[in-house]
């Protein structure tokens, strides 16, 4: 059965979306055109839930990636920190520790807390690292000018047959702070102390006991061995062993503890009492 029109009442065509004779809009057209509208706001409301889902499942990601980071950060920056020598770590840190912020700020999310941490850790361990290598250069300049003040004291002295105590005791520290002992560098020595008892034997001589702090391992006695050839020299240090046999003080100045032994702080020790 034809309905017709709304507007003229002419009969419609079956199917008809408007009106062959007055042209008005028929309900079916009505009716198709809310149904594809509501059909397009399912699809939009489709297309919005997968892009949330995305969007989601990103920030989930960037979440684990950032902390990630952040934490990587603070590892990095606290290696700097104990390791105040190697800036490279305390740089890394920061690094990371910034992009960890980047990334927080692009996706809207909290910034760790391990991120804040790595980036003040990796500030201080870059101030560390500068005042520690400050500190090395202004140690070495003291060093420089207290070998230049040593070789002009000793210069004239050290051409005199007989070694002054004065003299032997300043070129044992020359030859310390030039040379070192063992493995032990001449910046690593501070704090002489010349108490011994100075025998000389023709071109040879002895100090007895010559002492220094060895820079975090306390302090060290030694016999300082002297020979005289153009100038008097100090040659050698010995813990027990004499001017004659060979250097017994290599394995008590290594910074490997495997190989060190105990060194005396008491001085040189005294050879066992002989019996009867």
């Amino acid at each position: 059965m034809t309905q017709p029109c709304h507007q003229c009442g002419a009969a419609l065509a079956p199917g008809a979306t408007q009106c062959a004779y007055c042209g008005a809009v028929t309900q079916l057209a009505h009716d198709l055109s809310r149904q594809a509208h509501a059909q397009q706001q399912q699809f939009a409301y489709q297309q919005q839930q997968v892009a949330l889902h995305h969007q989601v499942a990103r920030q989930h990601d960037a979440k684990a990636s950032i902390e990630r980071t952040a934490l990587h950060s603070m590892i990095w920056s606290a290696l700097g920190l104990l390791c105040c020598l190697i800036p490279l770590f305390g740089i890394v840190g920061i690094v990371m520790a910034l992009r960890a912020r980047k990334m927080a700020r692009k996706y809207g999310l909290v910034i760790p807390t391990t991120a804040t941490i790595g980036l003040v850790l990796g500030a201080f361990s870059l101030l560390a690292s500068v005042f520690s290598y400050t500190f090395i250069v202004l140690q070495e300049i003291k060093r420089a000018d207290r070998i230049d003040q040593l070789e002009s004291k000793v210069g004239a002295q050290a051409l005199a047959q007989q070694l002054a105590p004065e003299t032997a005791c300043d070129l044992a520290e020359l030859r310390l702070l030039k040379d070192g002992i063992g493995s032990v560098s001449g910046g690593s020595v501070e704090e002489f102390e010349c108490t011994g008892k100075l025998q000389q034997n023709g071109d040879t001589a002895v100090l007895d006991d010559y002492s220094f702090d060895w820079t975090s391992h306390g302090r060290r006695h030694v016999k300082v061995c002297y020979r005289r050839g153009t100038r008097w020299t100090a040659t050698g240090f010995r813990s027990t062993a004499s001017c004659e046999e060979a250097e017994d003080v290599a394995a008590l100045f290594t910074d490997d503890p495997g190989n060190a032994k105990p060194a005396s702080s008491e001085g040189p020790a005294a050879p066992p009492p002989s019996t009867p």
